[in-house]
């Protein structure tokens, strides 16, 4: 792991919202500007899974938004579904061309949860301008395929979760976006209007990636993240699983990676060493 700098002054970063407008829908960005006597790092996009991680989770005093912002980030979160059904080929697109002009940086860093990630590197392939506007990205948990073994969780276990869910306070519903279950069963990386992502990336394009995995059975399993990462084509990509038999004290869950307290000791930090290369 290399060398980071101190630990930041703890005062919380200026905050402003923004909302976008999308060809399909509004959505609001809230931005952690870099807190003060910081050396600046560029521009950070993170778009969290709202059926994972509420966007106040990370914009929280100890969020991850507020945390880089610390060590000089500008950070913006946005705060909508990552599962409408334009995400791909209109939101993501209009989101981050307005990230950078409202952060002033030409390219920026992007950290994606869930099936964020998959819209994201989808993306990345429908339009190749994009690739070069994303400096590098962290993808937390994203898997395109459902590994065998990995089933939905139980009836009893959902309920759980749902109950957690709004304690918490975030979103969990089903799957919306129209190719996502027809993914997750092993389909073709294909879109409905027969685009094959595969294929638009065989040739390289992805940014530098960093793929986070985690032993989270009804989410995303290692050999889930790992297959995704394949299939995103030659790039420059890292692997981090967040488990025990890598030194970390616990099994981390998706959600965990971006809600746990514990994150910031062990997760975060490491997500920093990775950036501060990027």
């Amino acid at each position: 792991m290399s060398e980071r700098t101190p630990e930041p002054d703890p005062s919380t970063p200026a905050t402003t919202t923004y909302s976008l407008t999308t060809p399909s829908t509004t959505l609001t960005l809230t931005r952690r500007l870099p807190a003060q006597d910081t050396t600046p790092q560029g521009a950070l996009l993170i778009w969290p899974d709202t059926r994972l991680t509420s966007a106040q989770t990370c914009l929280a005093s100890n969020g991850l938004a507020c945390w880089l912002a610390r060590y000089g980030f500008d950070v913006g979160v946005i705060d909508a579904s990552p599962h409408h059904p334009g995400l791909i080929d209109e939101v993501i697109p209009s989101v981050l061309k307005q990230w950078a002009t409202i952060s002033g940086h030409g390219k920026f860093n992007v950290v994606a949860q869930g099936w964020t990630g998959v819209a994201l590197a989808s993306s990345m392939a429908r339009a190749p301008e994009l690739r070069r506007m994303n400096r590098g990205q962290i993808l937390l948990g994203s898997r395109r395929h459902r590994s065998r073994g990995t089933a939905e969780a139980t009836p009893l276990r959902e309920l759980w979760k749902t109950i957690r869910s709004k304690v918490r306070g975030y979103e969990h519903a089903k799957p919306i976006h129209p190719m996502e279950r027809y993914w997750l069963k092993g389909n073709p990386w294909q879109d409905s209007d027969g685009l094959d992502y595969g294929k638009s990336l065989i040739r390289g394009g992805m940014p530098p990636t960093l793929f986070v995995a985690s032993e989270d059975a009804p989410h995303c399993t290692p050999g889930d993240a790992a297959r995704f990462r394949d299939e995103c084509g030659p790039h420059q990509g890292d692997f981090l699983l967040l488990g025990t038999a890598c030194g970390f004290s616990r099994d981390y869950s998706v959600s965990d990676m971006l809600a746990d307290p514990d994150a910031t000791k062990e997760v975060y930090p490491r997500l920093l060493d990775w950036l501060m290369e990027y």
